[in-house]
């Protein structure tokens, strides 16, 4: 099958700074550089960035994945890395229910089945152990018009080297597609639209089950939920979240109306086996008014990579909410002046969070701009408790005209242990409020300043450095594992406060 025209698999960065943009005046008062709890953790750390734990391997990148490309800072970055679909050697064409049953059940590799324009209502099965050279593609033949009406379901089960293209699944079945002990299978360019109404709990797309990895969800449109669940839910065996899978370049649109639990727009592990390592890498995603849990992303795995995705005018936060040795960078969290809007919460061990641009949020307390949380047991605790935040490093983060700024401890009774919070910029922000103050660690060489002070220009839809930013070559201490900005522009030399680098 030929590429798909005008998707290519890179894209050119935008100029990160207007030409000619005039020198910001600093005179004045307003930066403040914030000292707030002195201890023998400087910042500096051992060589590798102040961490001296495990080797923290970052999900697919520990496989050897390259360098993302540069990220654009609009929607246009949902467009890259779409890989064309392999070619088959058999191509099987149906046009209705039956024959599409008939076709999956008796699929072997090697083979495409093209579903036609119409309407196709069941519960459609693949089982099928394909190979890399031979895999099987079911896709429409015309993208968006193959429907899988309402209460129907597919299946993709122990199974491996499959694709999903091009369908649209309708809601009304409990799960639309279900990913089962399988790998390699990737689902793209599908649509997960709200069907029959008087829907029950219903998770859409599932990943799960023993064995399941290296699955690729990516350029899926997913909307207009209203019933509890999660439009993607990745889940494992009872002891094993599914692993290396890449869920990336897709779109998360409109979730609600909110609920106290179980509607987050995405789950990545589940609670009782969040001690457990998935090396999964949620990347490029874009989530707008996803509103339907206090959390719109919630990781309960470890050794996660959540990374340059876009949260615009959703009701909640990013959490790591279970599991250690998570990172969460790059990311662009737009509240736009909303209420209810809220950045990112944190709980465990060893997490990482750093390059992430927050701004526009109006949210406090649970919702708060960025929440190093309290918790309510210790590491190692009851697997449906908040786990007390332990050696967080909390790094290069901007924060811009948010309701709060940095909030410690805020929740639940116990204080974070020995975080590092360091570079990170305020504008306007609020500032580092320790409800519970946190037990060693370092607080320190943090800027909290208005806009103009900091030296911010606006540049689109983010304030970014100036050339003359007191900010620039201003960071304290080495992290050497922080070697690119928020929009992969490299971190040469000195460092600056903030989640941008200069372009010089």
């Amino acid at each position: 099958m030929p590429e798909r025209d005008g998707r290519a698999p890179g894209f050119a960065r935008r100029n990160a700074v207007a030409l000619g943009v005039a020198a910001v005046v600093l005179a004045g008062s307003g930066l403040v550089a914030v000292q707030m709890l002195s201890s023998d953790r400087t910042g500096v750390g051992p060589a590798g960035g102040g961490r001296a734990t495990s080797a923290f391997p970052t999900g697919a990148v520990a496989e050897g994945q390259a360098d993302p490309p540069l990220r654009p800072l609009d929607d246009s970055f949902l467009d890259g890395d779409d890989d064309p679909l392999p070619v088959t050697a058999r191509t099987v064409e149906v046009a209705d229910s039956a024959s599409l049953d008939v076709a999956l059940a008796s699929i072997a590799g090697g083979t495409t089945v093209v579903l036609a324009d119409g309407t196709y209502d069941g519960d459609f099965g693949v089982r099928v152990a394909a190979t890399a050279d031979s895999p099987v593609v079911v896709r429409a033949a015309n993208p968006g018009k193959a429907v899988l009406a309402a209460g129907s379901a597919m299946v993709v089960k122990k199974s491996a080297h499959v694709v999903v293209d091009g369908l649209t699944f309708l809601g009304g079945a409990n799960t639309m597609l279900k990913l089962e002990s399988s790998n390699n299978v990737r689902v793209t360019h599908n649509t997960f639209d709200r069907g029959s109404s008087g829907e029950g709990s219903s998770k859409w797309l599932y990943l799960g089950g023993a064995d399941s990895h290296h699955n690729r969800i990516d350029h899926n449109t997913f909307r207009n939920k209203t019933d509890s669940g999660n439009y993607l839910t990745l889940d494992g065996s009872e002891t094993q979240v599914s692993q290396y899978d890449r869920i990336d370049h897709n779109r998360f649109l409109k979730i609600g109306p909110r609920a106290e639990n179980e509607k987050e727009a995405v789950r990545l592990g589940w609670s009782e086996i969040s001690m457990s390592s998935g090396f999964t890498v949620f990347e490029y995603n874009l989530l707008e008014e996803c509103d339907g849990d206090p959390e719109v992303v919630s990781v309960k795995a470890s050794d996660m990579t959540v990374r340059y995705n876009t949260v615009r005018r959703s009701q909640g936060v990013v959490s790591l909410r279970h599991g250690d040795r998570n990172s969460l960078y790059g990311n662009v969290i737009l509240g736009e002046g909303r209420p209810g809007t809220g950045g990112i919460r944190l709980y465990g061990v060893d997490n990482r969070v750093f390059n992430n641009y927050i701004a526009g949020t109006t949210g406090t307390g649970y919702d708060s701009a960025l929440s190093i949380d309290g918790g309510d047991a210790e590491a190692g605790g009851g697997l449906n408790k908040h786990h007390r935040v332990v050696d967080a490093m909390v790094l290069f983060n901007t924060l811009v005209d948010n309701a709060t700024g940095i909030v410690v401890g805020e929740n639940y009774a116990m204080a974070p242990v020995n975080p590092t919070v360091a570079n990170n910029l305020l504008a306007d922000s609020g500032d580092i409020r320790q409800v519970k103050p946190a037990v060693g660690g370092s607080l320190q060489d943090n800027t909290v300043a208005s806009k103009s002070a900091a030296g911010l220009v606006e540049v689109g839809s983010t304030w970014k450095l100036a050339p003359a930013s007191p900010q620039v070559d201003k960071a304290v201490g080495t992290f050497d594992f922080v070697d690119t900005d928020f929009e992969g522009t490299p971190r040469a030399g000195p460092k600056d406060v903030g989640a941008d680098e200069l372009v010089r």
